[in-house]
């Protein structure tokens, strides 16, 4: 059957013939993909009136007597679901609607030393100067622009512009996605869980959050994270493996082990005050700050003040 000369490979190829005739795209399939994209439209378009129309997530209030709603805030998972399936509906048209609606919900919900926080980006802005700007760059650099981290950094220096007190002032200066801590603390981290196996985690954890909120700015409210490794891996990863067991991972899927974790983070925040007047003082209801009591202003300010934050991140944005 070389070449097609015998019956058998004539028939063949008779049969390729007409699959690939049958298989060329017609008005009605072209009216199809119309019609689908069309619904999808006029539901997403739906569901954003829905949500104009009845609000928002209201934010949640913290327990009596606590200052920090920090780790805990979120954006709740049934509007994520909403925001998601507006950005499938719309061929993610939509995104950077949903993605500036979600931050915006997390931030309302956020409570820091007391303070609650509003996000006035607006999603046009956010579409123009990140999403496309970085898309740009990305073409132009075969993707080396959001690999070196240059995308993130420059998204992430617009969300900390974007972001005011409650009250609307604008004039401080906000740290809060752009915070994080370090390249080299989480080399040596991931190098300690690595070699441990993961046993280190409950540390490194520690680690690197203790960092991390040392780089976070909200204003002119600084934190200070005690937590340990020992009593978080006591109180916190031993108890969510216990349970695990009982409910055979039901207890994380339903999201109560990482609701544990993120309480247990916010009962060890405390409000840091480096400034001369207070001598560096900590204030706030944080578990495990008996340690410093004793300690003399001068020290207090050198062993917790954080690292010293720009006043204003120039024209990043």
């Amino acid at each position: 059957c070389f070449h097609g000369r015998c019956p058998v490979g004539q028939e063949r190829s008779r049969a390729m013939a007409d699959a690939g005739g049958d298989a060329d795209v017609g008005f009605s399939d072209v009216a199809t993909v119309v019609l689908v994209v069309a619904v999808g439209w006029a539901i997403a378009c739906g569901v954003v009136y829905v949500l104009y129309r009845f609000g928002r997530p209201k934010p949640r209030t913290a327990p009596p007597g606590e200052e920090f709603f920090f780790y805990r805030a979120r954006t709740p998972c049934f509007f994520d679901t909403v925001l998601m399936a507006v950005s499938l509906l719309s061929c993610f048209i939509a995104y950077p609607w949903a993605y500036i609606e979600g931050t915006r919900v997390y931030i309302r919900d956020l409570m820091f030393a007391g303070n609650r926080y509003d996000f006035v980006g607006e999603p046009r802005d956010y579409c123009l100067n990140i999403c496309l700007l970085n898309c740009a760059l990305d073409s132009v650099t075969f993707g080396m622009w959001e690999c070196c981290g240059c995308a993130r950094r420059r998204r992430n220096a617009w969300l900390d512009q974007h972001i005011v007190s409650a009250d609307g002032r604008m004039e401080d200066t906000y740290y809060l996605f752009s915070a994080g801590s370090g390249c080299l603390n989480n080399s040596i981290a991931w190098v300690v869980d690595t070699v441990s196996c993961g046993l280190a985690h409950a540390w490194t954890k520690m680690f690197l959050t203790a960092h991390e909120m040392q780089d976070t700015r909200m204003g002119e409210k600084r934190g200070v994270f005690s937590g340990e490794g020992g009593p978080f891996c006591a109180e916190v990863c031993v108890c969510n493996w216990a349970l695990n067991v009982v409910t055979a991972g039901m207890w994380t899927c339903c999201g109560c082990a990482e609701r544990r974790t993120r309480t247990w983070m916010d009962e060890h925040l405390s409000e840091a005050i480096g400034s001369a007047a207070t001598g560096g003082a900590v204030v706030g209801g944080g578990k495990g700050m008996d340690e410093y009591s004793d300690v003399a202003p001068s020290n207090a300010v050198r062993y917790m003040a954080t690292p010293g934050v720009p006043a204003s991140y120039g024209s990043v944005a």
